[in-house]
């Protein structure tokens, strides 16, 4: 059964000795799978930077699949469902994945 995504809290404050605020380390989120209608996506959810794809091996893409967008707005429209890290969308969001028809 898909449960919503919820960000883990994965960052800290670098204190100094007199306890004062001088950095902030912000680790990124799990790797989840996003399926699009030609392959599935791999990306790191992180709670500042947002979304992050990553290539097969693992490290941040330098190009964007064109077809990650889509499918990432329809994931947020339809609830952020994840099951065993494969983002889950809802059927009525499909449409968002098209170009609209000029008649």
């Amino acid at each position: 059964m898909p449960t919503q995504f919820v960000q883990p809290s994965q960052s800290a404050y670098l204190l100094n000795e007199k306890r004062q605020v001088v950095g902030h380390v912000s680790l990124t989120g799990p790797v989840l799978f996003m399926p699009t209608p030609t392959k599935t996506i791999p990306f790191e959810m992180h709670s500042y930077h947002g979304p992050i794809p990553l290539r097969r091996d693992g490290q941040q893409s330098r190009r964007v699949p064109r077809e990650f967008w889509p499918a990432f707005e329809a994931w947020q429209a339809s609830g952020m469902l994840v099951e065993n890290y494969e983002c889950v969308l809802k059927t009525e969001h499909e449409s968002l994945y098209t170009r609209p028809q000029i008649v």
